[in-house]
C-alpha cells in the first residue's frame, strides 16, 4: 500500500547528498563538478557532521 515511500526516501537521499557534493566543491573540495556559485552560506561543521553520517554509502563523500 505504501510504494511511494521508498521512492521518496532515496529521491530525498540523492538530493540531499547532490547538496553535500555541491558544498564540498564550492569550497575547494576536489572533484569532478565544476563549482557552482553558492547562494547560501557553507557551516563547515555541519558539511563534516552530516558527511560522516552519508559519507559511508556515497563513494564521492567518502
Amino acid at each position: 500500500m505504501k510504494t511511494w515511500q521508498p521512492k521518496l526516501s532515496e529521491s530525498w537521499r540523492e538530493i540531499v547528498i547532490q547538496k553535500i557534493w555541491a558544498q564540498w566543491v564550492s569550497i575547494g573540495g576536489s572533484g569532478a563538478a565544476k563549482p557552482r556559485p553558492n547562494q547560501e552560506p557553507v557551516d563547515p561543521e555541519a558539511l563534516v557532521l552530516v558527511t560522516t553520517s552519508l559519507g559511508m554509502e556515497e563513494p564521492r563523500l567518502a
